[in-house]
């Protein structure tokens, strides 16, 4: 709720970084910071979901995220932003942050 009120009151800027020129240095950056994020999950042992690895949940995470926000961002303002924390949570947090008992060979 709060990442998509800060996006949609600053939308303007963000939708110059997510859909413009600096897109790809932004996600390089977000994937850098979440794999140093992650890696801290995985020495501290705090992982919701250990049989997902820090490197595939990371990047995952960071390019669904932009692409949800970079998705809205060109859609109307009147876009219903209730929606797109409906697809966050379905699609990013419920996937990756929400324990899931999956057993991988």
């Amino acid at each position: 709720q709060l990442l998509c009120g800060y996006v949609d009151e600053n939308r303007s800027l963000w939708k110059n970084l997510l859909n413009g020129g600096a897109r790809d240095a932004m996600r390089r950056e977000f994937i850098r910071i979440a794999a140093e994020i992650g890696s801290t999950m995985e020495r501290t042992g705090i992982r919701a979901n250990p049989w997902l690895p820090t490197e595939l949940a990371s990047s995952f995470v960071v390019n669904g995220i932009f692409e949800i926000l970079a998705w809205w961002l060109r859609q109307p303002e009147t876009y219903p932003v209730e929606n797109i924390m409906i697809f966050l949570d379905v699609l990013i947090v419920r996937s990756t942050a929400r324990p899931v008992d999956v057993n991988i060979i």
